[in-house]
């Protein structure tokens, strides 16, 4: 309820693009004590799509952008992970969108934790994608629209029953 994902990509040339998806679902592993003992994986479901208007919506689900009906789900599986600091990972793994997989770097933050109606920590994670490497050119050629798309995940992780 609390988890969300953000993109933006360049529009016309200038402004940016925002939308969201409203259906994001992940596992993170996370000791504070223990320096790599941390894993980031996210599944967004690309049916929850929301740009704030029901015609665009239907078309960013269309085989023109996200291609919701054959490929479900956005997903980002860790593969390796490089503490920066404290509270912050460069996490590398494996992004599959419109069936195609690619490594990608995620920059994740650490947001906080609470003991408020179970114990539940925060983390935002943030990278970049070529969408031309995921088979998605719809407006590249023209200019319409970037080629270049910024993903940012906002997850609440609730601590898991048997943890």
């Amino acid at each position: 309820v609390h988890s969300t994902a953000l993109f933006r990509v360049q529009h016309a040339g200038a402004g940016q693009f925002w939308g969201r998806f409203n259906d994001v679902n992940g596992n993170v592993t996370y000791t504070p004590d223990k320096q790599e003992h941390f894993s980031f994986d996210i599944d967004i479901d690309l049916e929850s799509v929301d740009s704030g208007n029901e015609k665009l919506d239907q078309h960013l689900k269309s085989p023109d952008f996200f291609n919701a009906k054959e490929f479900e789900k956005m997903t980002f599986k860790s593969t390796e992970v490089e503490r920066l600091g404290q509270n912050v990972w460069d996490v590398t793994g494996d992004l599959t969108l419109n069936g195609v997989t690619k490594k990608v770097i995620a920059v994740v933050r650490f947001t906080g934790t609470a003991e408020l109606m179970g114990r539940r920590a925060g983390f935002e994670a943030e990278f970049d994608i070529k969408r031309s490497d995921f088979e998605h050119n719809y407006g590249i050629e023209k200019g319409v629209l970037g080629d270049r798309t910024r993903v940012v995940v906002g997850i609440e992780a609730v601590k898991a029953k048997d943890s």
